[in-house]
């Protein structure tokens, strides 16, 4: 978003950080292993975690700045499988060809064949930011302005909400 706002391609007074989200690390549904916290990634029963991407894929970068912050990446980058993005790591855990994974607390979610081990708190993990705005040259301003206001409704969060998402609250 802040590149389109750079070239000029949105209209700024539209522009609002809609949602937000939080990493996990998710284990198998059956592996009852204690994981009281991120450190538990360095546990030797965890042989291999899945992370999309951590140099290109927006949720492997956040996986690797939040095991970075924690200290951790030396200790499990030996161990890590990229993958081409976050529910393909999520896929590598249900099929068993990883112990772990990081991936976003609404991909956990979806899945029957996982359990969330560990929910990164807020204020430890990077800031996952999700941003909404018209286009300057919308072929249908009046319709996209319509849409954001419906995206911005109660309704909306609370679909949001239901699907893990984080709503921003207005002060």
């Amino acid at each position: 978003m802040d590149r389109l706002v750079a070239r000029g391609l949105i209209r700024t007074n539209t522009r609002v950080t809609r949602l937000s989200n939080t990493l996990v690390i998710v284990l198998s549904a059956e592996n009852a292993m204690p994981f009281p916290s991120a450190a538990s990634l360095t546990n030797p029963a965890i042989r291999r975690i899945a992370l999309a991407e951590p140099k290109t894929v927006p949720a492997g970068v956040y996986a690797r700045e939040f095991l970075i912050a924690q200290k951790l990446w030396s200790a499990v980058e030996p161990k890590v499988i990229p993958t081409a993005n976050v529910r393909a790591a999520l896929a590598a855990v249900e099929s068993g060809n990883v112990e772990a994974a990081i991936v976003y607390k609404t991909d956990a979610r979806i899945s029957k064949k996982v359990r969330v081990a560990h929910e990164v708190p807020l204020a430890e993990g990077p800031r996952i930011r999700y941003p909404v705005a018209v286009t300057r040259d919308a072929p249908n301003a009046p319709a996209a302005e319509r849409f954001l206001r419906f995206l911005n409704s109660p309704e909306a969060d609370r679909a949001f909400e239901r699907f893990g998402f984080i709503v921003p609250r207005s002060p």
